[in-house]
């Protein structure tokens, strides 16, 4: 019988959070400041991180893990909350950049393996989200959600 091996998330998502450090557009929007782009390296309440993330800042959290073929490969969520006053523009900034900025490996993020234990990085997506703030307040935002398969066990 094979034996699975599945990755940490937080390895993967140390990585993608330095990376996005290195893309000069999306330093601009969080006002040049790195302390801005915010990794959330724990599980706990979304809604409470994100109440007491001051823009202009973003916050890139695990958004779960997919078996897409068993027994070998697993689609790792990562999940960038965006608390900035023009979500468009950096939904722009976050795929315009990871599709010029250059990894280590000299390909474009976006087709650049920024883990050696998973592909690149999938096509991103903008969503809007409702995140509950107690019992009669919600706080609608917009989250910037991609994913990373793993290269699998074999």
């Amino acid at each position: 019988m094979m034996a699975l091996t599945v990755v940490d998330p937080y390895d993967l998502l140390n990585a993608y959070h330095a990376t996005l450090m290195g893309i000069p557009e999306v330093v601009a929007l969080v006002g040049g400041d790195l302390g801005n782009i915010r990794l959330l390296d724990r599980e706990g309440d979304l809604s409470g991180e994100f109440e007491n993330l001051r823009p202009p800042a973003i916050l890139i959290y695990w958004d779960g893990i997919t078996p897409s073929r068993f027994p070998a490969r697993f689609r790792y969520g990562v999940g960038i909350l965006l608390r900035v006053k023009l979500s468009a523009r950096m939904f722009q900034a976050l795929t315009q950049g990871q599709s010029t900025y250059t990894g280590n490996d000299g390909l474009p993020m976006l087709a650049s393996t920024i883990h050696p234990r998973f592909d690149p990085m999938e096509l991103p997506t903008v969503e809007r989200l409702q995140i509950p703030l107690g019992d009669r307040r919600v706080f609608e935002c917009m989250v910037f959600r991609t994913g990373f398969m793993d290269r699998g066990s074999n």
